[in-house]
């Protein structure tokens, strides 16, 4: 292989791998949900110690429990719980496409009690965790 080969070989992988870096940051969906929790100009200014808080819990306030055969028919379903913003997908959607971000749906987050939906007749429970179990749960990971 020549010299100049090489060099317009790395050239070119050196080109498509700042492309995809610059696609990968534009596209980040912790910016996206984030920014569509907060809005853009409240996003900027904060401290990146609140964006960690906000990221954790979006990832650990919550879980999905497999609880079939139980009977949770008497816990409001999760699929009728609108999203607060406009342009946000249903929460099956969100749920279905692994896009699933509990804040921007109108959940009851309570302080100290955990809240409890039914994700339609699947026999799944989504357990939102109450504010206090959440900031507990984020402090002692740290």
């Amino acid at each position: 292989m020549s010299r100049t080969y090489k060099m317009k070989k790395i050239a070119f992988l050196a080109f498509f791998a700042l492309l995809g870096g610059s696609m990968i940051a534009q596209n980040n969906p912790t910016d996206d949900w984030m920014k569509t929790l907060l809005g853009e100009s409240v996003l900027a200014t904060l401290p990146a110690e609140k964006i960690a808080y906000y990221e954790a819990a979006d990832q650990i306030a919550y879980r999905l429990e497999d609880v079939a055969p139980k009977d949770i028919s008497s816990l409001p379903n999760a699929f009728d719980v609108s999203p607060k913003f406009e342009g946000v997908l249903s929460v099956e959607e969100a749920l279905a496409s692994n896009n699933f971000h509990y804040m921007l749906y109108d959940f009851q987050v309570k302080n100290d009690e955990f809240s409890y939906y039914r994700l339609g007749d699947s026999g799944i429970m989504l357990v939102i965790y109450s504010a206090q179990y959440t900031l507990e749960k984020i402090n002692n990971a740290q």
